[in-house]
C-alpha cells in the first residue's frame, strides 16, 4: 500500500474537536454505499491543509486504504485567484 502525504506538521494545536468530528462521521459512515467528502473552509492560515493531513494519517491507520492515498496539491490550478474547475476520478 502506498501512502503519499505531506510530512505531518511540527507546530499544530487546538484543532483536536475539528478532527475528532471528522473521524466521527467517517466512523458513521463506513459501510454505506455512497461516497463521503469531507470539506474544510474557512480563511487562509487557518490550518485546514494541515488539519486535512492529519485526518488523512488517523484515518489510514483506523482504516488501511487497499489502493493507497495519495494527496495533491490543487494551489497550482488557482486562476485569477479562485479556482478553475477541475474534475479527479477514483475507482475504490
Amino acid at each position: 500500500m502506498k501512502v503519499e502525504l505531506p510530512p505531518e506538521p511540527v507546530h499544530f494545536v487546538n484543532r483536536d474537536d475539528e478532527q475528532e468530528r471528522a473521524l466521527r462521521a467517517v466512523a458513521q459512515w463506513r459501510g454505506r454505499s455512497r461516497p463521503l467528502v469531507l470539506s474544510l473552509s474557512g480563511p487562509g492560515g487557518l490550518g485546514k491543509t494541515e488539519l486535512a493531513v492529519l485526518i488523512a494519517r488517523s484515518l489510514g491507520t483506523r482504516y488501511p486504504f487497499t489502493d493507497g492515498t495519495l494527496s495533491i496539491d490543487l494551489d497550482d490550478f488557482r486562476a485569477d485567484g479562485g479556482w478553475t474547475q477541475v474534475t479527479c476520478s477514483h475507482t475504490c
